[in-house]
């Protein structure tokens, strides 16, 4: 099951503030550090912290090259699809009844247009070759403004078209990779952080000061001290009330 974006988000944010403190505040140091969270150990866990955030950004980027790329393959396939249609309807105008039946498998007519790209490309490139080999067939066509040359433009569309299909496969690959990756390393550090909780709540047990709790994450900040954080860091200006952000929807990679 994918991981959601807003977990990860999360356990990024949490375990940098809390090894970051860890290694920071004496109390806190000394207090963890016999548990076997030294320096060394909570380098190695913020490096970790680095690992996944590096992994899960460039992620992000190949999700969203893999989104590109395939909004470049289906407006070309809807594209060159019509093509195909149009000049599927017109070949049906020119040709008798007779002559219809004689050559629409030669033609690639005796079959509804496939919507899948490898039956189509394979029925697009019979038509237009075929059609193009067809000296009367062009000659009838051209009523219609149906030349030889927009004929094989049309065909070669299909080699673009396979192009871009072997983006959007590429892609699709490099996001897959990458997703997989981001993955094992955020279990190994949710690993991590739910055995540096447990150390945590063991060694704050009895402690009444909740600021030690909230200092390596295991207890959330109270009110008063996220306001007084708030009044420290915000310039002293006329309060004005702020738009409520709209929280973006939770989101899955798959």
């Amino acid at each position: 099951m994918p991981i959601a974006v807003k977990l990860i988000e999360k356990l990024l944010k949490l375990t940098k503030w809390a090894f970051q403190n860890a290694k920071e505040f004496l109390e806190v140091k000394e207090k963890i550090g016999e548990r076997g969270y030294d320096d060394t150990r909570l380098d190695e866990l913020l490096d970790l912290n680095s690992r996944l955030d590096a992994k899960y950004k460039d992620q992000q980027k190949k999700r969203a090259d893999l989104v590109i790329a395939g909004r470049n393959f289906d407006e070309k396939f809807s594209t060159v699809r019509k093509h195909c249609k149009n000049l599927r309807s017109l070949v049906g105008k020119v040709l008798s009844a007779a002559e219809y039946e004689k050559l629409s498998r030669l033609l690639g007519l005796d079959e509804p247009l496939k919507r899948m790209y490898e039956a189509f490309d394979e029925q697009a490139k019979k038509l237009y070759t075929n059609v193009l080999d067809d000296a009367d067939l062009m000659a009838r066509l051209a009523r219609f403004g149906v030349t030889p040359e927009q004929v094989r433009e049309w065909l070669d569309e299909l080699p673009v078209l396979e192009e871009l299909k072997r983006k959007r496969e590429t892609a699709k690959g490099l996001s897959q990779t990458a997703r997989r990756d981001r993955d094992l390393l955020y279990k190994e550090l949710s690993k991590e952080w739910s055995d540096f909780k447990d150390i945590c709540h063991m060694v704050y047990e009895d402690e009444e000061n909740p600021q030690y709790k909230e200092l390596v994450g295991i207890l959330e900040f109270s009110e008063g001290y996220l306001r007084s954080k708030a009044e420290d860091t915000e310039p002293q200006e006329e309060p004005q009330e702020e738009p409520q952000e709209v929280q973006e929807a939770q989101v899955a990679d798959g």
